[in-house]
């Protein structure tokens, strides 16, 4: 019955992810009470895998954390800290606890929930965008303005308190679970959800999001193709297909506020632009000087940083003395979690963080598991554009499903070899 329970919780959890952060962490932490009295009955006994486990684990991810508290004396802010990384050490350990039988159920639920949810929640923000944008045409029409800077991308989200990158990060492993473990039987049920998230990634407009969503729907189309290419007239027509199709694609949306964002913004961003016009509504400073400008900051600190409680201070600070007066009043961080990292935890912090990266790689890679390995590149693709792991979203979101598939992945690997 408790089993049954802890499942629920998990499905739950998942379902909950992209509609609201603080419920989705309600339904975390009764994950973790109920799994604790659950592994009381089976007397606390840890895997056999927890060496080879813990050494790839988010719990590297909360080393920094301790780091920062032993090396600085500022220990109320890098205990405020600590507390929102805490999933990051308390994931790896309550799932040791669990016994092998409940692991594969709690990977099904939890993505099968995850995938309900981004519908859902997909649906709700599609016929709120929707609704607005027919409203401002006072009738039913579909036009490229549809894509344009009042519809897509933070305004997209503005009904949930969920970053766009963040949701299209639960889109992504909505998609890869959908295509590798197949939990929805119903084709059409599934097409029609491939559809209505694709729709939803283009209104998120996070570039890289986009990227990779195209990137894993010409693999999914590879992988359904591969088996009726016999010959180069049959690869020929298929190319000319899959050209139509982007070709057309890319003939609607040229004009829009989508298509500015891979031309212009992008070429913005990564130009060293300060206080200039990104686009017609804003001026900023591009990501490019941001980063140049915290790479500065680490040569002052190479080797233990700066604590993981004193970026945002040392960037503000920084921001204002070389007239990044857009950077400072938004109080960014490095919007880059290697630089970020290197910020709070020098060198250390950044070796642990390219190390955890490089074990889960091989682990996916080795094992074969193609949805752990999509999931892996997406989360260091993120990582590159983005301090993924300053949000409480995304703090649980990988400290979950990190854990959870790393150690489905070691688990059968001594279950194959004790068999």
């Amino acid at each position: 019955m408790l089993s049954r329970i802890i499942l629920f919780s998990v499905m739950i959890f998942g379902f909950l992810l992209p509609i609201s952060t603080k419920y989705s962490n309600a339904a975390l932490i009764l994950f973790y009470t109920l799994s604790i009295f659950y592994s009381i009955s089976y007397g606390f006994k840890f895997k056999d895998v927890k060496f080879r486990f813990v050494k790839g684990s988010t719990l590297l991810l909360f080393a920094p954390a301790l780091i920062s508290i032993l090396t600085f004396n500022d220990i109320e802010a890098d205990f405020q800290i600590i507390s929102r990384r805490i999933t990051f050490l308390i994931s790896p350990i309550v799932f040791l606890l669990l016994p092998n039988s409940i692991i594969e159920k709690i990977k099904f639920k939890s993505l099968f929930g995850l995938i309900i949810g981004c519908l859902t929640t997909s649906l709700y923000l599609i016929y709120k965008v929707l609704i607005k944008y027919y409203h401002s045409k006072n009738g039913f029409v579909i036009d490229k303005d549809l894509f344009n800077y009042y519809h897509t991308n933070v305004h997209f989200m503005s009904d949930i308190d969920i970053h766009p990158s963040y949701f299209g990060m639960f889109i992504l492993l909505s998609l890869f679970a959908l295509w590798f473990l197949k939990p929805i039987k119903n084709h059409w049920f599934v097409s029609a959800t491939y559809m209505i998230f694709g729709l939803a990634v283009l209104f998120i407009n996070s570039r890289i999001i986009i990227v990779f969503t195209v990137v894993f729907m010409v693999f999914i189309g590879y992988s359904m193709l591969k088996s009726y290419i016999k010959s180069f007239k049959h690869v020929f027509v298929i190319v000319l297909v899959g050209i139509a199709i982007f070709g057309s694609l890319f003939f609607f949306l040229k004009n829009t506020y989508l298509s500015q964002r891979f031309s212009k913004e992008l070429a913005w961003e990564l130009s060293n632009e300060i206080g200039t016009k990104y686009n017609s509504k804003n001026y900023g400073d591009s990501r490019v000087a941001r980063w140049r400008l915290a790479i500065e900051l680490i040569k002052d600190k190479p080797f233990f940083g700066y604590g993981v409680s004193k970026e945002t201070i040392i960037l503000k600070n920084a921001f204002l003395e070389n007239n990044m007066a857009t950077s400072a009043k938004l109080q960014y961080n490095a919007h880059n979690q290697f630089i970020t990292t290197s910020l709070e935890s020098g060198i250390i912090g950044l070796l642990i963080l390219l190390y955890f990266f490089t074990y889960n790689l091989c682990i996916a890679f080795t094992k074969h598991d193609s949805l752990f390995l999509f999931y892996i590149i997406s989360i260091l693709s993120i990582c590159l554009i983005e301090s993924y792991f300053k949000r409480n979203a995304g703090i649980t979101f990988v400290s979950f499903f990190t854990t959870l598939l790393l150690l489905y992945n070691q688990q059968n690997e001594t279950i194959t070899k004790s068999s």
